[in-house]
């Protein structure tokens, strides 16, 4: 899979993520696999976001636009310790699982 190319140079990414967290995030995109969208037969795109100072993760169709739930880093429920790779292969998970 590959990230959505809207990140790349952009002030917004760098600011919420910085550059290591972005070179992480698409070492670890690079490395992840997953269907097509069982929509309309497209390769998947990992989208990277911030709301409300919490980066996320998640994966998105850009044909039809259908996505996963995002995944934000952090600490979870049960106080693992989420980073943004975790958040990435949460979400390729999450969009395998798909019908």
């Amino acid at each position: 899979m590959k990230l959505k190319d809207d990140y790349k140079d952009s002030p917004t990414y760098i600011k919420n993520f910085g550059y290591d967290l972005l070179a992480e995030a698409e070492a670890t995109a690079e490395k992840a696999t997953s269907p097509d969208c069982p929509f309309c037969g497209t390769q998947g795109v990992i989208v990277l976001g911030n709301l409300y100072g919490k980066n996320y993760a998640g994966v998105q169709c850009p044909c039809c636009g259908v996505h996963t739930t995002p995944v934000f880093t952090g600490f979870n429920l049960s106080r693992k310790a989420l980073t943004i790779t975790d958040a990435i292969n949460a979400s390729v998970k999450a969009w395998s699982r798909r019908p």
